[in-house]
């Protein structure tokens, strides 16, 4: 493999600042996440030092969008349907008359 092609490829493991800034959460939510069991564990990579392997991570992310795809969130109006849309309108008139 040359080095263009290692710099092309995503990390295999990821520290914390790095998935802080790829996931959007702070240390202590994903520490909070991994004692609920919520969220993949990291590896020790040295004493103190920890990392996470990036295919778990991007598997997270997977399974966090595909359970977000049936959420509707109620402070969030949906749109109307068309059909939905022509009744209150046809409503709104009939009242006005």
């Amino acid at each position: 493999m040359s080095s263009k092609e290692a710099e092309a490829q995503p990390p295999m493991f990821l520290r914390m600042s790095e998935l802080c800034s790829l996931i959007g959460l702070k240390s202590h939510a994903i520490d909070r996440a991994i004692r609920a069991g919520q969220f993949p564990r990291p590896f020790l990579i040295g004493v103190k030092a920890k990392a996470w392997k990036r295919a778990e991570i991007d598997a997270w992310i997977a399974q966090q969008d595909a359970a977000r795809a049936g959420y509707i969130d109620p402070a969030v109006p949906n749109p109307l349907t068309e059909a939905e849309r022509a009744a209150r309108y046809e409503a709104a008139n009939r009242d006005a008359a």
